[in-house]
């Protein structure tokens, strides 16, 4: 049915590799760490390749000539501070380079866009997504990044749309399909994403 599978590319989108998970708090943060890194290894690259050059680190105004310890001691300090910011970049809230922990994103408004967690860099546990107006819609939960388990979808009124359960990231079982006023409409049973039977009411 058209219907099913335009939410469950939705879900997709919206929880696999997608430009939701790229716009959120967390990539800001390291993009800002990024760019500060890059900044200071800079403004390091430009006080070394020239013995004439003046250093200007934190409104401290040095020669290499005229002060060579206060000078290096600056470079190092620049050194070590954008040192810092490359880890900020590049494993903040992260285990090994991994995702770990709950985890939110928001639409530009502030509106709470989704939540969940991920373990081991994969999605893990409950994870809901909502409207710009705050509504549910749809719900479900992962294992090892993969849909399992029971999972809901939502008309724009709340009331329910499609509930059925995953396996192994495969609809499995029972389907039911409701209209906005919360009438069964439609039946549909799979197994390991093969659909069995159709029943239309």
């Amino acid at each position: 049915m058209l219907q099913l599978h335009v939410v469950d590319q939705y879900t997709k989108f919206c929880s696999g590799d997608s430009l939701f998970k790229i716009v959120d708090k967390e990539t800001i943060l390291r993009i800002a760490a990024l760019l500060c890194a890059l900044f200071m290894f800079r403004e390091v690259f430009s006080a070394v390749k020239s013995r004439e050059t003046t250093f200007g680190s934190r409104g401290i105004d040095l020669k290499r000539r005229e002060n060579p310890i206060g000078f290096y001691f600056a470079v190092l300090f620049e050194i070590f501070m954008g040192a810092a910011c490359l880890i900020i970049a590049f494993g903040l809230f992260f285990e090994d380079g991994k995702k770990d922990g709950p985890y939110e994103t928001y639409y530009e408004n502030g509106q709470l866009k989704s939540k969940g967690s991920h373990k081991d860099g994969e999605q893990d546990g409950l994870w809901e997504w909502y409207n710009e107006n705050g509504q549910i819609e749809l719900k479900g939960s992962f294992k090892d990044g993969k849909r399992e388990g029971p999972w809901e979808f939502y008309h724009g009124n709340g009331s329910i749309s499609i509930k059925g359960s995953y396996k192994d990231g495969e609809r499995d079982g029972l389907f039911e399909f409701y209209d906005k006023e919360g009438k069964l409409s439609l039946k549909k049973t799979y197994k390991d994403g093969e659909l069995i039977s159709e029943e239309k009411f």
